[in-house]
């Protein structure tokens, strides 16, 4: 993007930050950036094993699928002079979302337990997806489950998921995945 364009932070936690900046003709993208700071962090990047790597591989296996995830539009990696090397992605932007525990929260007070059916489907449905593209993710949960105003339900964040020919041959990343989207 040109040096016209202002992106704004939208979110920071420790070494990554999430970017929204115009692209033009009124659209926006998201910028998702990690610092790569330290020996280990270094060699990851360069291995093409970090979060960074890993996040846009996923999204791209998922989004190949049909899956509803931000569409991936590429990684980068770039040295700053303040911050040393940073990494990251560029991604679709699905605009005003909420949380997947907000929209919980919002059907519970406006229909009770059965305005989640659609949604509790829509989750199950996502989870096997995943499953079937040979995707684990420790990290599975409704906070990573956005709904955008057209009430479509998308999973974000997949840095800390793996790819498994066959899910059931990595039973403890299976177990945590699902675990954790039931608590």
């Amino acid at each position: 993007f040109n040096g016209s364009n202002r992106a704004e932070p939208i979110r920071s936690r420790g070494p990554r930050t999430v970017w929204r900046t115009s692209v033009g003709d009124g659209r926006t993208a998201i910028i998702k950036t990690w610092n790569v700071n330290g020996v280990n962090s270094w060699l990851k990047c360069m291995s093409k094993t970090s979060n960074a790597c890993r996040e846009y591989r996923v999204l791209r296996r998922l989004h190949h699928a049909g899956m509803h995830v931000p569409y991936p539009v590429g990684y980068f990696r770039t040295r700053q002079d303040d911050c040393g090397m940073v990494e990251g992605l560029f991604l679709e932007d699905l605009g005003i979302c909420m949380t997947g525990a907000q929209y919980i929260k919002q059907q519970m007070c406006q229909h009770g337990s059965d305005g989640l059916h659609i949604f509790n489907q829509r989750l199950i449905r996502i989870t096997q997806e995943m499953i079937a593209c040979g995707v684990v993710d420790s990290d599975h949960s409704v906070m990573n489950i956005v709904v955008d105003s057209r009430e479509s339900v998308f999973r974000l964040d997949f840095e800390m998921a793996r790819w498994c020919l066959v899910p059931g041959m990595r039973p403890h990343l299976y177990a945590q995945m699902l675990s954790r989207l039931i608590v």
